[in-house]
């Protein structure tokens, strides 16, 4: 997150005002706030409910020329409304139902539209334009309810359907034109979507925004294409938002990970960035048509690659953050004067609501946005806007951004963290198919060779001694936590293993890859070769599969992370430690001749304690 602003409210202010949609969020006064901090919070939720609201739109420009009764225009929208049912495996259950209701309907609306979507000329500059009367206060408006209907949306669906856009802008021909596959699945995640909120606000974004459309749009951009394909593509979407609305989806309350003390020191840190930037933000200009203006010399596919980005990282971003960030926006916008300025305390809650969303994403993601919004803005525009602004204001608002950055820099997540989160929601199917409580655990899976194992055991102790030694005490505790009310299955919860994966992933990141792949060696030199077809047996082989090619993706995460380990100091006194140096001399001379007595060859090592269940001695172990 180093260098946020390249000048002060530029790079990100201008950068954003290349998206059709988006640029009219620049219109608004919280605009700069997202420089470089925030800059994928709201333009991600702006970008894909965008999506669906375009949808909607172009439908009903389309039936402009035939539709000419409210009313009758009203009911053909896709708009749904949400219903009350069982929580749990019925809600899990009624998703899944209805989500393959609409993706069907969506690979039928694909087959109809697809060649009215090769037709349209998108690589145009005409659609970074505003399509109706300049008016930033009222776009700004439209765009708060927008940012409202996303925030209210299924969580998972949302990202799901940032997912789907990303994947189609990635790769995109020069015509500008997904494949018919990736169309379908973004249909499918638009319709989605919208069926997880009620009928009330999809109409009411409806109407905010065409209220805004100059009449004589529709039949512009129908003499673009061939009318026979628009009227087969309209009727096709009729039909499409018929199943939609058939099919509403009750949305789930997302989890946040951000956690108290992380989400109170931000709150503070906002606090003082709004009290500190508020009078930049008050002598913005956010009526100024420059908000509405693409940024010259860049390409509409430019500007697409970097936005799919920033949705990309949306879809990294904790949702409940998100949410708490896009409502954040939408209180603000309600309360804007006429000049488009928001109050300090609105200001705040956003500085706030943006912290946590950008807390809950490494930096290296955050960062790849921000050099991309930095190519594709270029030199010129910055120092350009900045000359707009009032400099003094403009560089304490900069100065105690940074301060800000760094509050949130300290609780953001390292790319192992969230490789960890991804392998144990990869290997969770898995884990919960392995025979844990089996005895079989408890026994030598090879040849019964006590010095030979020793020597491993050795090679491994050596590895811990090496490792951070902070690192490896989270590790202790994440397992403690882990075994502590452990079911019966003795399978951990999903987000007790991810923490568990993500201090093993440090753990091995604090020392030489040479030392781990040691303790590999001494260790799989000793397992009868048969062991692994044995334990496939037991679980699902594509599970199985599907586990180990995740844990590969995990281990070159790792690798490419190494982590330096700090030197422990030690609390034992001098004192102390010749004391206890000497006890120990004392004892060992004592109990040598013993330890020499014993058969440490003997099997009886290699064997579980007699009556005790696994679970018995995990928690021993624990």
């Amino acid at each position: 997150m180093q260098s946020v602003w390249t000048v002060p409210s530029t790079a990100v202010a201008s950068g954003c005002s290349r998206l059709p949609m988006p640029k009219v969020v620049r219109s608004k006064p919280t605009a700069s706030i997202d420089a470089g901090v925030g800059v994928g919070a709201d333009v991600f939720w702006v970008a894909l409910i965008g999506g669906s609201v375009a949808a909607a739109t172009a439908g009903r420009r389309l039936a402009s020329g035939r539709l000419t009764v409210p009313g009758q225009v009203r009911g053909t929208v896709v708009a749904v409304r949400a219903t009350e049912t069982d929580a749990g495996n019925a809600l899990v259950k009624e998703k899944s139902e209805k989500a393959d209701a609409i993706q069907k309907a969506a690979a039928e609306l694909t087959e109809a539209t697809y060649p009215f979507m090769q037709e349209v000329p998108w690589n145009s500059d005409e659609f970074c334009l505003t399509p109706g009367k300049h008016d930033p206060i009222l776009w700004t408006k439209a765009v708060g309810k927008i940012i409202g209907m996303g925030a209210d949306m299924d969580a998972e669906l949302v990202k799901a359907g940032c997912h789907a856009h990303h994947v189609a802008c990635t790769n995109l021909p020069p015509n500008g034109v997904c494949s018919e596959a990736q169309l379908t699945n973004i249909y499918a995640a638009i319709g989605h979507m919208i069926a997880s909120v009620p009928e009330s606000q999809t109409m009411e974004v409806y109407d905010s925004v065409s209220a805004l459309v100059r009449p004589d749009v529709p039949t512009y951009l129908m003499s673009k294409v061939t009318e026979e394909n628009a009227r087969t593509a309209y009727d096709a979407l009729i039909k499409f938002t018929e199943v939609v609305k058939a099919n509403p989806i009750t949305p789930s309350p997302p989890t946040t990970a951000v956690s108290s003390s992380a989400a109170s020191c931000i709150n503070q840190a906002a606090n003082e960035l709004g009290k500190a930037a508020y009078p930049f933000m008050q002598g913005v200009d956010w009526t100024d048509d420059l908000w509405a203006k693409p940024v010259p010399g860049r390409s509409a596919q430019e500007v697409l690659r970097v936005v799919s980005k920033m949705i990309m990282m949306g879809t990294k971003m904790d949702s409940a953050a998100l949410q708490e960030a896009a409502r954040a926006h939408v209180k603000a916008i309600e309360g804007i004067d006429a000049k488009g300025v928001l109050t300090q305390s609105d200001f705040e809650a956003i500085l706030a609501g943006l912290g946590k969303v950008i807390s809950s994403v490494p930096e290296s993601t955050v960062m790849g946005v921000y050099n991309d919004m930095n190519r594709i803005t270029g030199s010129s525009v910055p120092p350009f806007i900045f000359s707009k602004q009032n400099p003094v204001e403009a560089i304490a608002a900069y100065s105690a951004l940074m301060k800000f950055k760094d509050t949130v820099k300290a609780f953001q997540p390292s790319p192992i963290e969230v490789a960890a989160v991804k392998l144990a929601k990869e290997t969770y199917p898995f884990m919960q198919e392995v025979p844990w409580n089996s005895f079989e655990f408890l026994q030598t899976p090879g040849a019964a060779n006590p010095i030979a194992w020793t020597d491993a055991i050795g090679q491994i102790i050596d590895m811990g001694a090496s490792m951070d030694a902070e690192i490896v005490k989270a590790a202790c505790e994440a397992h403690h936590a882990a075994i502590v009310d452990l079911p019966e299955n003795g399978v951990c919860s999903e987000a007790q293993l991810a923490e568990i994966y993500a201090t093993i992933g440090r753990m091995i990141a604090s020392v030489p890859e040479s030392k781990t792949m040691q303790v590999y060696y001494y260790v799989s030199a000793l397992v009868d070769k048969k062991v692994p077809e044995y334990l496939m047996s037991k679980v699902t082989e594509k599970n199985a599969r599907a586990a180990y090619d995740a844990l590969l993706d995990f281990t070159r995460v790792v690798k490419r992370n190494p982590i330096t380990p700090s030197r422990p100091t030690t609390s034992v006194s001098a004192s102390a430690d010749s004391k206890i140096s000497a006890a120990a001399s004392k004892l060992a001379e004592a109990a040598y001749p013993f330890m020499k007595g014993v058969d440490w060859t003997d099997s009886l090592w290699a064997k579980a304690p007699p009556g005790k269940d696994a679970q018995e001695v995990l928690k021993a172990v624990d």
